[in-house]
């Protein structure tokens, strides 16, 4: 889709499987990533509205929706996502920053609690190593979210992530349903698709900060040259990962022909012959 609202792209997806031959209309999912408290209009009116236009049928946030600095302000992502909640079903996975709140209290004092609690109370749906069974048309998916060891984010990380891990943190995957995993670091899809995720969505890469024709993004935040998967739909093992380019920049606020964008995937059954 090559619509644009103010400044950001929104960017569609189509995803098919048999688990939606039921289904008379696609599922809709909004895909939210690295807003970072960035502001499209007053109170993100822009971006509501973007979404608002899209109808989702539920939203799926990929993490670092804050800033996670010693008192840095948490409104406009606790603004926007409450206000996404009012409307829509929304599951969170955290992403590092998130995470890095929540790890440190010693450092960060209350701040994720209190981030944490007022987006519950909005009706957000937390899912740190946690799964929830959401209606899709005439079906069911599972949403899981993963919540990385902060280890995996360290500048010039070279860690490997098995699907073993994953088990342990959230299970086997549900072979009776389709399974959407949020893991905020999209490096280790090929795990992530050998866990049995059918849809992986993640963000973290910015899109690599800066894009160059043919070549994609240059950098990671783990100071990773040319990443694999920096945005957009990747087929790893028969199955998807969808790689938001994010909706926000932090620290080094730099993006060049790298335009930050709103996801939205359809779900629905793959075409009669």
């Amino acid at each position: 889709m090559g619509l644009f609202a103010r400044k950001f792209q929104i960017t569609e997806y189509t995803v098919t499987s048999e688990f939606f031959k039921g289904n008379e209309r696609p599922v809709t999912a909004v895909l939210v990533a690295d807003l970072h408290n960035q502001v499209y209009g007053r109170g993100n009116a822009g971006l509501l509205c973007a979404v608002d236009m899209l109808e989702p049928d539920f939203i799926l946030c990929a993490g670092d929706m804050l800033v996670g600095k010693p008192k840095a302000t948490m409104e406009p992502a606790i603004h926007f996502m409450s206000e996404l909640a009012r409307r829509y079903p929304v599951y969170y996975g955290n992403g590092n920053h998130e995470d890095r709140l929540r790890r440190n209290p010693m450092v960060y004092g209350d701040m994720y609690q209190e981030y944490e609690s007022r987006l519950k109370r909005a009706g957000v749906h937390f899912l740190i190593n946690d799964k929830a069974v959401v209606p899709a048309g005439r079906t069911y998916v599972n949403i899981y979210g993963y919540s990385l060891e902060a280890s995996y984010y360290r500048k010039c990380c070279c860690l490997e992530l098995t699907s073993r891990q994953l088990t342990h943190a959230l299970g086997e995957a549900d072979k009776r349903c389709f399974n959407i995993l949020i893991a905020h670091n999209p490096v280790y899809g090929e795990a992530y698709s050998k866990w049995g995720a059918d849809l992986t969505v993640s963000g973290h890469l910015h899109g690599g900060i800066v894009r160059l024709p043919k070549l994609g993004g240059v950098i990671s935040p783990q100071f990773r040259l040319f990443p694999k998967y920096d945005g957009g739909d990747y087929l790893i093992g028969g199955r998807h990962m969808i790689v938001s380019r994010g909706l926000g920049s932090h620290t080094v606020n730099i993006r060049i022909m790298n335009r930050p964008e709103l996801i939205v995937v359809k779900l629905l059954p793959p075409r009669q012959p």
